[in-house]
C-alpha cells in the first residue's frame, strides 16, 4: 500500500502511548484550535469486567494525523480506533473523546516504520448496515479505486453445552471487504475473481491483463490488494 503524502506527513518517529501516560498527550489541542473545529463527545465506554479481548485494534494510543471533513489537518494527535463502536478516539485534558467529524485518520502502528501505516476514512456511500460516517481502513488505492476493510468487534457470550449458562464473554473481531470506485460505486467483495469483476465491471478487461502480467491469484487477499494498487496507479 502506497500513500506518499501521508508517509511524508508522518515521516518523523512517532512514539506509542501506553494507557497510563496517554493522558498527557493532546493537552494543548485547544490552543492549537483542534477542538474548536468540530463537536466532540465523550468516548463510549464498555464494561470490560469478565470480558476477554479489547474493543481497540491497537494496544495503546498512537500519535497520528487527523484530517477533518473541512480538510483541515492536525498532526501529532494521540488517536486510537475503537472497532466496537466504530469510533476514532483521541485524548484531551486527560480524557478520552470521540470525533464525529473526521474524514481521515492515519498513524504508524510501529513508530517510524512506513510499512505499518494505518489509514481510516469515512464518507463512503451507505451500504449494508454502514452509513456515510462509518470508518473503514483504506488498505489499497485511494484515488479512483479504494480497497476498504471494515473491522468490527462484537461482544459474544460462549455457553456450556446443555446448561445455557454463560461461561465467558469475548470481544470477537469480524472483517468485511469493500471496493469503492468512482465509476462503479461501492460494493462488497471477497478474494475471488467473480466477486472482484462484479464490484469493478468497468475494469474487467484491465483486470484480465494485470492478473496475467503479474501472475496474480485473486483468491488471495494479498493479490487482491496488489491488483487494486495496480489499477489505482494506472
Amino acid at each position: 500500500m502506497k500513500f506518499p503524502a501521508l508517509i511524508l506527513a508522518l515521516a518523523f518517529a512517532i512514539p506509542v502511548f501506553a494507557q497510563n501516560n496517554a493522558a498527557n498527550a493532546g493537552v494543548d489541542l485547544r490552543k492549537r484550535g483542534f477542538v474548536d473545529n468540530f463537536f466532540q463527545k465523550k468516548a463510549d465506554s464498555l464494561n470490560l469486567e469478565n470480558v476477554s479481548g479489547s474493543p481497540y485494534i491497537a494496544d495503546g494510543f498512537r500519535l497520528g494525523r487527523i484530517v477533518l471533513k473541512n480538510r483541515k489537518a492536525f498532526d501529532s494527535i494521540a488517536v486510537r480506533f475503537n472497532a466496537y463502536n466504530n469510533e476514532i478516539n483521541f485524548i484531551q485534558d486527560g480524557q478520552k473523546f470521540a470525533i464525529d467529524d473526521a474524514y481521515e485518520v492515519s498513524y504508524h502502528d510501529v513508530p517510524g516504520d512506513s510499512s505499518t501505516l494505518m489509514v481510516f476514512r469515512s464518507g463512503y456511500p451507505a451500504i449494508d448496515k454502514q452509513a456515510a460516517n462509518t470508518y473503514y481502513q483504506l488498505v489499497a488505492g485511494g484515488n479512483d479505486i479504494h480497497l476498504l476493510k471494515l473491522i468490527r468487534k462484537t461482544l459474544q457470550e460462549f455457553k456450556v453445552d446443555g446448561t445455557g449458562m454463560p461461561v465467558r464473554k469475548e470481544l470477537v473481531t469480524h472483517i468485511a471487504w469493500y471496493i469503492y470506485s468512482v465509476k462503479d460505486g461501492m460494493h462488497p467483495v471477497t478474494s475471488s475473481r467473480k466477486s472482484i469483476d462484479k464490484a469493478l465491471p468497468s475494469f474487467s478487461i484491465t483486470i484480465d491483463k494485470l492478473a496475467g502480467k503479474h501472475d496474480l491469484n485473486l483468491k488471495k487477499d494479498d493479490d487482491m490488494i496488489r491488483l487494486v494498487e495496480l489499477l489505482d496507479a494506472r
